[in-house]
């Protein structure tokens, strides 16, 4: 959002940031690049925060259009939006609308919440098609497939040295995953188990936080790995994780988009990943990476053999034509035509 948010001020149009909750940890970024933030409805009740933004709507042209992120904004958006407000929706997850809740009512409240919405957003084919299938948009002919949009340079500029795609041994693998039962971290402990036996390999580590981290941690002395698997937590420094890695591992059951994999491809890195929903997407049919059937442990570990011995050049140049499809200016301005098609001068 922030990079989106970048480049429409950049074609010239005004843009304003609401937080509804959240420690507003970007404030500063949106300020430099001339964003308006309004906080009055942080961490305020769903009701108070529909009724204060329909006063700041009274603020604006009464054409504005508001663009609402996940289920809580567009709950919020779909109370507070006057007749002449256009709404679009960008739904980013390819799950229930309402996680915890039956499909049934997570369905229900999906589709309110686009009920008045003039366009759907959907960050993936892939999320298109659940929305269909568990039925979480009103109008399923609304919706519009736009990619995440990517600054490739911006992030390699935060690597001081741009690591050459020559293997170094020992060989560094790496995953940045939330530890959660849907993302199959334990796939690749397993996996480094079976190829530290016959390759030459440096500490697995993984970036990220999640309810499984205690379980894998257990399943690592299971395995007598304890001591080679690195557990380091959040961080802000993925530009520089990725770099340092040989190669990336993604090993999720549905992804409904994989910036992760965008990322790897920026700094030119080995991937494997899993065969399914949006990863194949991202990845397409091309060098870009190798891909594995889903929690299939034994075809993991040989496709983690076959990219090391791929021709790093061959895997580079496809990365690299396929990040064309993910600039930033190109996400913004298929957004930007979306809104000019909503949008009527009154």
């Amino acid at each position: 959002m922030l990079l989106l948010a970048r480049e429409q001020v950049k074609s010239g149009m005004n843009v304003s940031v609401i937080d509804l909750k959240g420690q507003s940890e970007l404030k500063s970024d949106f300020a430099n690049y001339g964003v308006i933030l309004f906080h009055d409805l942080l961490a305020k009740s769903f009701i108070i925060q529909a009724i204060k933004l329909r006063k700041i709507l009274g603020h604006f042209p009464a054409n504005t259009v508001l663009h609402a992120h996940l289920p809580q904004a567009e709950l919020v958006c779909m109370l507070a939006k006057r007749k002449t407000n256009p709404l679009i929706i960008t739904r980013h997850f390819g799950g229930k609308f309402k996680p915890n809740s039956k499909l049934r009512i997570s369905s229900f409240l999906g589709v309110m919440a686009s009920l008045r919405a003039s366009k759907i957003i959907a960050i993936s084919e892939s999320v298109k098609n659940v929305l269909i299938r568990n039925r979480e948009v009103f109008r399923p002919n609304d919706i519009e497939v736009i990619y995440y949009g990517f600054d490739r340079n911006q992030f390699r500029n935060q690597i001081s040295e741009i690591r050459s795609g020559a293997l170094e041994f020992p060989i560094s693998l790496g995953t940045v995953s939330r530890l959660s039962p849907e993302k199959n971290v334990d796939l690749i402990i397993k996996a480094y188990a079976h190829l530290r036996e016959e390759l030459d390999l440096s500490n697995l580590r993984i970036v990220g936080v999640g309810p499984l981290e205690k379980d894998l941690k257990s399943l690592c002395l299971e395995l007598g790995i304890a001591d080679r698997v690195e557990f380091l937590g959040s961080s802000k420094e993925i530009a520089n994780f990725m770099n340092s890695l040989d190669v990336f591992i993604l090993a999720s059951s549905f992804e409904g988009f994989g910036m992760v994999l965008v990322e790897a491809m920026a700094v030119g890195k080995r991937i494997v990943a899993s065969r399914n929903t949006a990863i194949e997407e991202i990845i397409g049919h091309t060098a870009c990476g190798t891909l594995f059937e889903t929690r299939d442990l034994k075809d993991l570990t040989l496709s983690i053999k076959r990219v090391l011995v791929i021709d790093h050049e061959t895997i580079s140049t496809a990365q690299i034509d396929r990040l064309h499809d993910f600039e930033i200016g190109h996400t913004a301005k298929k957004i930007q035509e979306l809104y000019g098609k909503v949008s009527q001068p009154l």
